[in-house]
């Protein structure tokens, strides 16, 4: 996938939509945009769209407490996988909580979710923890680990 038919836009309360319509392409559990809504207009709630020839394709939210991050949602589109783009906005998700002077960021992940649990152990995340039968899936209860980075600064390359 070409660079220059990728952009990320910062989120506002304007993309409750948008990010509800994305996150109902990417889960089976999906937020309303209510919910994204009261997300977006909370204190310390950042994240970014990524849009693939102007076309909305991915997104993350995260918001800062103190000095950490969570992650609470990153999806990208099931056509657009594999490209790249939820790398990107992981990246510019961890350079702004640099800038914010994050010392961690964390997030959980559902323990059968090879493809993310790799994106994320080959951007320094390590397993700290695991919540037992955290999300419901097709098959009943599913595990989430608990994945934290702490190494990162501001001069992070954006991928």
């Amino acid at each position: 996938m070409p660079d220059h038919d990728l952009t990320l836009v910062d989120c506002s309360a304007a993309h409750a939509e948008i990010l509800a319509s994305l996150h109902a392409e990417c889960f089976d559990n999906a937020w309303s945009a209510q919910e994204i809504l009261a997300l977006l207009i909370s204190p310390g709630l950042f994240g970014c769209i990524a849009e693939y020839r102007s076309e909305p394709a991915g997104f993350i939210l995260g918001r800062a407490v103190a000095d950490e991050c969570e992650i609470l949602t990153l999806g990208v589109l099931p056509p657009l996988r594999r490209h790249g783009i939820a790398a990107r906005l992981l990246e510019k998700l961890t350079h702004e909580a640099a800038e914010l002077e994050i010392v961690k960021i964390f997030l959980e992940v559902a323990a059968d979710n090879e493809a993310a649990k790799n994106l994320y152990y080959s951007r320094d995340f390590v397993e700290i923890g695991r919540r037992k039968n955290y999300y419901n899936n097709l098959n009943g209860r599913l595990d989430a680990l608990i994945l934290a980075k702490t190494k990162f600064n501001k001069t992070a390359n954006l991928i």
